[in-house]
């Protein structure tokens, strides 16, 4: 008999999670579509490839771009997809999170996107990252994530950083403030990154520490 209900629980959720993943999905690739419209590659605006490769080295884009990714594997995957394993899928929780925070915190207070433009920044800084860190609470497994998994964190960050500084030297563009070689220098820069290496680390610590208290909530409770 719990046999039963534990399968037929199995079921309700794994039914829960497609739906909630193919309206997240379906949410997230308007939202990049929306901006890239209205962004610096737009392709409507005839702009040059160069301006889409510059759309594509925005953080944000490449979070949110794995976010509906993720969550689209969720809707069609049937679980077979890297990006809903555990450790990859708590990872792009962080990468929005980060997002979110950095927003937040630091642009939203030199930027004020108007119209069409205003919602695409809603739906990628605010939306999209509530979004999936609610999918990763309900539907991501936990029971396996350990601290250590904060240096798997750690990568995609890392070569972003390498590839924000090589794209930047090459051609003048850099896509945040606090990025900016040619204004702030070397040292500012890698001091700004290293701050947030370890926002990332950190954050990333509290996410498996998190996930650790959540998973033995559960336990408890059945």
């Amino acid at each position: 008999m719990s046999a039963a209900i534990m399968a037929a629980a199995a079921m309700g959720s794994s039914s829960a999670r497609r739906i909630y993943g193919g309206l997240g999905a379906a949410l997230g690739w308007f939202a990049l579509a929306l901006q890239y419209g209205l962004g610096p590659g737009s392709a409507l605006g005839g702009t040059s490839l160069a301006g889409t490769v510059n759309f594509f080295s925005y953080f944000t884009i490449l979070s949110n771009l794995l976010a509906a990714l993720a969550l689209s594997a969720a809707a069609f995957g049937r679980g077979r997809s890297v990006l809903t394993r555990p450790v990859p899928a708590t990872a792009i929780a962080l990468y929005v999170t980060v997002t979110a925070l950095i927003y937040v915190l630091v642009l939203r207070q030199i930027w004020d996107p108007q119209g069409w433009l205003r919602v695409a920044d809603t739906l990628l800084h605010y939306v999209m990252p509530a979004v999936f860190i609610v999918y990763w609470l309900l539907f991501v497994p936990k029971a396996a994530l350990r601290p250590g998994d904060c240096g798997f964190f750690l990568i995609f960050p890392a070569l972003y950083a390498g590839y924000t500084l090589i794209h930047g030297a090459l051609s003048g563009f850099y896509p945040y403030p606090f990025v900016d070689v040619v204004r702030l220098g070397y040292p500012r820069v890698a001091v700004n990154m290293i701050g947030l290496t370890a926002a990332f680390a950190a954050l990333g610590w509290l996410y498996c520490l998190a996930a650790q208290r959540l998973t033995r909530g559960r336990r408890r409770r059945f």
